[in-house]
């Protein structure tokens, strides 16, 4: 039996100085009443939540995993579950702790509330809650534009290797964290630059002997810090894992354009250097990394701002460090790592102000530069992501507008679902 399928796809042509891309019929590959684009933190927890409300729940990912920065990207602490004195991110977030404490893959830190996890872990237990939620996954797919009409979303066109196909939905959520979908539905956005890492882990290594040698002789400890960076090594920045043995590197350089492929590209070129040059120099001069090795390098650069949102509200340095309360609150974030005080993320930093059916989660969501180096951490991402699905699904069901949606409803629907909200 012949197995051979013969086809030909009309190529792009070059006509003097443009490319011209054959306009083309794009075949609808699926339709579903939530989309969510994006499976890391804020994804999985907007397509849980979703799914759970009884809706058809449809999530894409460009890669072949969930997890995002917490897998892929290597960053493998939790932080941001606490305002210092109590949890305040729970809900999906505590959920997924609990089940990677099950399999040993997450370790509470001494604060009790945030801690370190397995990059594999996460992986199984996100992969293993949507299918029990019943969420159509498409893994390698990659979002390449919006449908929009008369300024509402109705769904996506995604690239595949078998070429542009679409998505419609009553909803669609943007889970990118580099805001791909709302850029490219016409919503307002701003720019925005940090610094651009690529997280590692070693072996081998033993922590006690590097903390020892760090009190018995602390300057040659600071000196051997300040040769690594001369020597054009990253600074030291490395961390416990929940495995003996191996630490993980969290590292970032000078700021840079995180949409540009030039850009990526030469940080990952330069940052698998450094990391070369970080490696040889630990092992000659650092006590406890003398056997060390190169376990893995993370699949995901550090990314850490490229789009935020211009929502219906822009949330602020000077209300995150406030602790200001806002009526239509759908988040309580700690993180006190940047504020030392709890405060309140509105539903309004999660709607576009010019577009329909959409609806943000992540570090993409609605404020200014300050507030989001507190508000991208994982915690935090997630609990937006929940807010987010759960927002998408009472919409569909009350047949509105998220935007005109009832702000009581969508409180009262997420404290059922263990949110907390003060």
């Amino acid at each position: 039996m012949d197995n051979y399928h013969k086809e030909r796809i009309r190529p792009a042509r070059k006509v003097g100085e443009l490319i011209i891309i054959p306009e083309k019929k794009i075949s609808v590959l699926k339709k579903t009443e939530v989309l969510v684009v994006g499976g890391g933190s804020a994804g999985i927890a907007a397509a849980l939540a979703a799914a759970r409300n009884g809706l058809e729940t449809t999530l894409i990912e460009r890669y072949g995993y969930l997890g995002g920065m917490a897998s892929g990207g290597l960053v493998l602490n939790m932080e941001g579950f606490s305002d210092g004195e109590k949890q305040v991110i729970k809900g999906v977030a505590g959920e997924i702790v609990k089940n990677l404490e099950k399999i040993r893959g997450f370790n509470k830190s001494s604060n009790n509330f945030d801690g370190i996890f397995d990059p594999e872990d996460i992986k199984d237990v996100s992969l293993r809650l949507l299918i029990e939620a019943k969420v159509k996954i498409l893994f390698h797919a990659y979002f390449v534009q919006a449908i929009v009409n008369r300024d509402k979303v109705e769904g996506v066109v995604i690239f595949t290797k078998l070429g542009p196909r679409a998505i419609l939905s009553k909803v669609v959520i943007d889970a990118t964290g580099d805001g791909d979908v709302l850029a490219f539905s016409g919503a307002f956005f701003e720019r925005g630059l940090k610094g651009i890492g690529l997280n590692f882990r070693l072996g081998n290594v033993d922590i006690n002997l590097t903390n020892k040698f760090k009190v018995e002789d602390p300057q040659k400890y600071e000196r051997l810090k300040e040769n690594l960076v001369k020597e054009g090594g990253l600074e030291m920045s490395f961390y416990p894992t929940i495995r003996e043995g191996i630490v993980w590197w969290n590292n970032m350089l000078d700021p840079e354009d995180g949409l540009d492929v030039e850009v990526l590209s030469k940080m990952e070129i330069l940052l698998r250097e450094k990391i070369n040059i970080t490696l040889n120099f630990m092992r000659k001069n650092f006590p406890g990394f003398k056997e060390t090795y190169l376990i893995d390098t993370s699949s995901l650069l550090g990314v850490r701002e490229t789009r935020r949102l211009i929502g219906e509200y822009v949330l602020t340095e000077k209300d995150i460090f406030k602790g200001k309360r806002f009526s239509d609150a759908v988040v309580h974030g700690g993180y006190l790592g940047k504020t030392g005080v709890g405060y309140d993320i509105p539903y309004r930093c999660l709607l576009p102000k010019n577009i329909e059916g959409l609806i943000v989660a992540g570090r993409c969501i609605s404020t200014d530069k300050y507030t989001q180096d507190a508000i991208r951490v994982i915690a935090n991402c997630f609990a937006t992501g929940e807010a987010a699905g759960h927002a998408a699904a009472l919409s569909i069901k009350e047949k509105t507008a998220p935007l005109t949606l009832d702000i009581e409803k969508l409180r009262r629907l997420l404290i059922k679902n263990n949110v907390y909200l003060e």
